[in-house]
C-alpha cells in the first residue's frame, strides 16, 4: 500500500503550486491528499480532497462567517480546523507525513498541522518566512518541523521555484520511505531504558557525568535544553510515557517563567509529578533569570548584580523575594507527585555562574532561602537532599546518581 503526504495549501493563491507538488509527489509513487486552507479567494487549477468548507466547518464555524472576521481570526479559525483534521487522519493511519508551501498565512495554516504530529513523522515547510529575519518558534513549536527558504515569493513554477519545490518533495518523500517511526513508538518500545534529563550551559559538567553515569547502568539518558521549548518538549514527552525515570537537574524555566525571562515555561514541573515516574529533582540555574540585552533591562532589574552572556542576553539575580517564590512554586507542584520523588540541593552553589569566586550572581544567603522555603513548604515524604558541593562539582553528582539509581529501581517494582 502506498503512503500518503498530508498537502496543505491555499488553493485560492496558491492553486498551480498544489498541482505541480502533487502530481510530483504522485509521480513518486505516493498518494496525496490534499486540504485547501483558503479563505477569501475562488480555488484554482485543482480540486481539495478536503475542501476549506470542511476545515471551517471542523472549527466549529463556516466559510462566510470567516469571510467576514478579520484576518487574523480566519487563520486562526482555518489553523484549528486543519489541526483536528491532521490529527485524525493521521490517528486512522491514513497520512504519514506533511508537505506545505505558503507566505505568512499559508506558514501557520501548515505548520499548525504539522505539529499536532509526533516527533519523527516527516514535516516540511516551505515558507517565505523561513529567511533568518523572523523568529521560528511560532512555527516549530516543540516539533521536528523541517523549514526550507523559498528564496522567492511563491507565485506560480518558474525555474528557481521548481528547484525549490523538487528538494521539498524529494526531502519528505525520502523521509516517509526511512520510516524511522516516531517518539510515539517509544512509549511501546521496552526494549531501551530512557532517562530525560535537564541541561543548561551551566550545568553540562554536572549532566555530562551523571549520564555517562547512568549509561554504564545501561539507560539512555536523553537530554532537553531548558531554553524554553525544551522543557516545553520534556513535559510533552513524559504525558506520552517515552520515559522510565527523570533526572530534573536545571529547573532554570520556572525562574523565568516567575519574572518574564526568555525562556519561560508556565507547566514546568507538572507533568513528572502526575506521571507517577521516578524523578530526582535539582534547583539548578534558578538562582538567575535570563533576560535580554544588558541596556534594555527593565527598572525592576537594573541595579542587580547580573552576568554578561551575550549582547543580547543578560542573565540577572532573582530577589529574596523571586527566589522564595521559586522554591514555594517547585514545592507545590511536586508536593502532586504520584512517584517516588527526591529533592537534590548544592549548597556551595546552583549554576556554573553562581559559584564563589565567578561573579556576583553567587549569593549563598539567598540560596539558604531557597532551601528554607523548600523545606517548609514539601511534603514530608519528599526526601530533600543536601549536598556540601557545587551543583557541577564531581562530589555533587557522585552523591545523588546513587540516590537516582534506587529510585528508579523503588518505580520499577
Amino acid at each position: 500500500m502506498n503512503k500518503t503526504v498530508a498537502l496543505i495549501m491555499t488553493l485560492d493563491t496558491k492553486g498551480a503550486e498544489a498541482e505541480y507538488l502533487r502530481d510530483k509527489i504522485i509521480s513518486k509513487g505516493k498518494n496525496v491528499i490534499v486540504l485547501d486552507g483558503g479563505i477569501l479567494g475562488v480555488p484554482q487549477k485543482i480540486k481539495a480532497d478536503i475542501t476549506r468548507e470542511e476545515i471551517a466547518k471542523t472549527a466549529g464555524t463556516d466559510l462566510e462567517t470567516l469571510k467576514a472576521a478579520s484576518r487574523g481570526k480566519a487563520v486562526e479559525a482555518m489553523a484549528e480546523g486543519i489541526t483536528r483534521i491532521i490529527k485524525q487522519l493521521y490517528s486512522e493511519g491514513k497520512i504519514h507525513g506533511i508537505l506545505s508551501v505558503g507566505g505568512a498565512e499559508g506558514t501557520i495554516l501548515g505548520t499548525e498541522g504539522m505539529k499536532a504530529l509526533p516527533v519523527g513523522v516527516p514535516k516540511v515547510m516551505v515558507s517565505t518566512m523561513a529567511s533568518g529575519q523572523q523568529a521560528f518558534g511560532e512555527y516549530t513549536g516543540t516539533k521536528d518541523v523541517m523549514l526550507m527558504h523559498s528564496v522567492i515569493d511563491i507565485l506560480g513554477i518558474n525555474s528557481i521555484s521548481q528547484k525549490i519545490f523538487d528538494n521539498a518533495i524529494a526531502a519528505v518523500v525520502g523521509m516517509i520511505d526511512e520510516n524511522v517511526g516516531s517518539v510515539a513508538d517509544m512509549a511501546s518500545d521496552t526494549s531501551k531504558k530512557r532517562i530525560a534529563a535537564t541541561m543548561y550551559g551551566n550545568t553540562t559538567p554536572a549532566v555530562s557525568r551523571a549520564k555517562a553515569m547512568l549509561e554504564k547502568e545501561g539507560y539512555e539518558v536523553i537530554v532537553f535544553h531548558s531554553n524554553g521549548t525544551g522543557g516545553r518538549a520534556m513535559e510533552e514527552f513524559v504525558e506520552q510515557g517515552a520515559f522510565c525515570g527523570i533526572l530534573d537537574v536545571t529547573t532554570h524555566e520556572i525562574a523565568d517563567d516567575l519574572v518574564g525571562g526568555m525562556h519561560s515555561v508556565a507547566n514546568r514541573l507538572t507533568a513528572g509529578p502526575l506521571s507517577g515516574l521516578p524523578q530526582l529533582v535539582v534547583p539548578g540555574c534558578v538562582d538567575w533569570a535570563t533576560l535580554g540585552a544588558l541596556d534594555e533591562l527593565s527598572p525592576k532589574f537594573q541595579g542587580r548584580p547580573y552576568y554578561y552572556h551575550n549582547r543580547t542576553c543578560t542573565l540577572v539575580t532573582l530577589s529574596n523575594d523571586e527566589i522564595k517564590q521559586v522554591g514555594e512554586i517547585m514545592a507545590e507542584r511536586l508536593n502532586k507527585s504520584k512517584g517516588p520523588t527526591k529533592v537534590a540541593f548544592p549548597l556551595r552553589g546552583l549554576s556554573a555562574i553562581g559559584k564563589e569566586g565567578v561573579s556576583d550572581i553567587f549569593n549563598p544567603e539567598r540560596d539558604q532561602l531557597l532551601l528554607k522555603t523548600l523545606k517548609q513548604n514539601l511534603r514530608k515524604d519528599i526526601e530533600l537532599i543536601e549536598v556540601d558541593a557545587h551543583i557541577n562539582d564531581p562530589e555533587f553528582v557522585d552523591t545523588i546518581i546513587p540516590i537516582f539509581l534506587k529510585l528508579l529501581k523503588e518505580g520499577k517494582s
